[in-house]
C-alpha cells in the first residue's frame, strides 16, 4: 500500500509510472480516456480497478468480463478488484484517478 500511496501522491510529477511486481503490474490512471493493447501471453487474465482518491463519480470500460458503464466507485460501495480480461483491447474512461492492476501469469515470470 505504501507504493500505491507514493504513486498517488506523485502522480502529477511524471507522465506515467508503472510498478511491476512478481505477479502484477500496477499504475495510477489520471482522469480521462485510456486505451491499452494487452499482450495476453504475458499479462492477465486477472485485472482490477480501484478508486484511490475518494469517490469516482463515473467510470466506463470495455474489454473486461464485467464492464463498468457509468457506475461510480468508492470504498464501502462498488470496487472492481476481481475482474477478468475479455479482450486484448481494454479502454477505461474515468472521472477521477484510479489504480489499474493486471496480473502477470506464472509462465511470464
Amino acid at each position: 500500500m505504501g507504493n500505491i500511496n507514493a504513486l498517488v501522491k506523485n502522480m502529477n510529477e511524471f507522465e506515467e509510472v508503472v510498478l511491476v511486481g512478481e505477479s502484477s503490474l500496477v499504475q495510477v490512471l489520471r482522469p480521462g480516456y485510456h486505451s491499452f493493447k494487452i499482450d495476453k501471453e504475458n499479462l492477465g487474465p486477472n485485472c482490477g480497478i480501484i478508486p484511490v482518491n475518494g469517490k469516482v463519480s463515473r467510470i466506463d470500460t470495455t474489454g473486461l468480463k464485467w464492464n463498468l458503464e457509468g457506475q461510480s466507485l468508492a470504498f464501502g460501495s462498488l470496487v472492481s478488484t476481481s475482474n477478468v480480461l475479455d479482450s486484448d483491447h481494454v479502454t477505461i474512461r474515468t472521472s477521477s484517478p484510479i489504480v489499474w492492476t493486471i496480473s502477470i501469469p506464472p509462465k511470464s515470470r
